[in-house]
């Protein structure tokens, strides 16, 4: 399993994953699952890894390529305003999730 695979799941498990350091941060409503925690455990240097090349992009990057994404999806590719913001926040959102910083 990747880091950026770990990280998804743990999103879905409604858990917030951060770095500190050489240190993650969970933050969840509720206890996680002992299988998740043993996951982040032994994938702990990957993670913090991954994390960290995430970081490379500002919140003002990632509102930029939203903004770009949507704009593009709205007058080239002709979609309504409230249909190219979602596309473009699953796009950009699956990017910043897998740490992919660059185009396509």
């Amino acid at each position: 399993m990747t880091a950026a695979e770990i990280f998804r799941e743990a999103a879905r498990a409604g858990v917030a994953v951060t770095v500190d350091g050489d240190g993650l941060v969970l933050t969840a409503s509720s206890p996680p699952a002992s299988d998740l925690l043993a996951l982040l455990s032994k994938h702990k240097a990957d993670i913090v890894a991954f994390l960290h090349r995430s970081e490379e992009w500002s919140e003002d990057d990632w509102q930029a390529a939203f903004d770009e994404r949507a704009a593009i999806m709205e007058y080239d590719g002709g979609l309504a305003r409230s249909a190219a913001e979602t596309a473009a926040l699953e796009e950009v959102g699956e990017r910043r999730s897998t740490g992919h910083l660059g185009d396509g």
